[in-house]
């Protein structure tokens, strides 16, 4: 019984990739390049897009949460860049 129990605490392979080799986290302090600290949340995804947010933060050597924080910023830049194509798509009919 004692074997099993220590198999069970063993860390996956995968859970230590994305960990800062001798950098402990600091509550309160953030670990990421837009200053800010991260709070937890929840979403509700089908099994297929959490397979493929996994598969994809693998490949990309990243946590899940960062691909997840890159896509929303991402996605912020993209909504204004195309507010701005039809805010002068709107003025260029207009104007003839």
């Amino acid at each position: 019984m004692p074997n099993s129990r220590r198999i069970r605490k063993k860390r996956c392979s995968n859970c230590t990739r994305n960990q800062k080799k001798n950098v402990r986290s600091m509550r309160g302090v953030p670990e990421n390049n837009y200053g800010e600290v991260k709070k937890v949340s929840s979403f509700s995804l089908t099994p297929t897009a959490v397979n493929l947010l996994k598969d994809t933060s693998r490949d990309l050597n990243i946590s899940t949460s960062e691909l997840l924080e890159r896509f929303a910023r991402l996605g912020a830049e993209l909504k204004d860049s195309l507010r701005q194509e039809l805010v002068q798509a709107k003025a260029l009919t207009e104007s003839t």
